[in-house]
């Protein structure tokens, strides 16, 4: 084994020490209240969400009256590996439980019709279904923020409609507009 392949090594397991002791801290922290199991596992497969989620105001309780863990965003369903498709992803209606006021301010802004004056660009059309689907790559990278499901003159329509989740149930992720 060469020296440099020693060294990553040593700087892999070093890395996942610290997080690891960082989660252990944080769990102690929120008296017990942490999601055990979830962060189990994903401090291993996603060590930056968990991380990025025990440094947030939701999972600190000196920063946020109450506790928000993996189940209230993510649902109870995904149980391990073999299930990860069955776990929830945010929309703005999962975070109006508890951010109604904001959720109703970007109902009402310019943002919640974004992804629909994307699509509205004649650009969007001749662009492969590899940027401009679950990828996210190209313009809608940055600009997936969004609503998704809005109809208008270009669908048929005479003025602008909803199709009830139709469109947003194409795409895993970005349905979570905050973002």
């Amino acid at each position: 084994m060469d020296i440099k392949r020693v060294l990553t090594n040593v700087v892999v397991v070093s890395f996942l020490f610290l997080l690891c002791s960082t989660v252990v801290t944080a769990m102690e922290e929120k008296e017990g209240k942490a999601d055990d199991d979830c962060i189990g596992c994903h401090v291993t497969i996603t060590p930056g969400i968990v991380k990025q989620h025990l440094d947030s105001p939701m999972a600190n309780p000196k920063k946020h009256k109450d506790y928000v863990g993996c189940t209230d965003c993510h649902g109870d369903l995904h149980q391990d590996m073999d299930d990860f498709a069955s776990a929830e992803f945010p929309t703005p209606t999962t975070c109006g439980k508890c951010h109604k006021e904001q959720v109703e301010q970007y109902r009402k802004g310019k943002h919640e019709l974004a992804w629909f004056g994307m699509k509205s660009q004649v650009a969007w059309h001749s662009q492969p279904a590899s940027i401009v689907k679950q990828g996210h790559k190209g313009c809608s990278g940055c600009h997936k923020i969004g609503r998704k499901g809005y109809q208008g003159v270009f669908q048929g329509f005479d003025k602008v409609t909803h199709d009830g989740g139709k469109e947003a149930k194409e795409y895993r992720y970005g349905n979570a507009q905050c973002d």
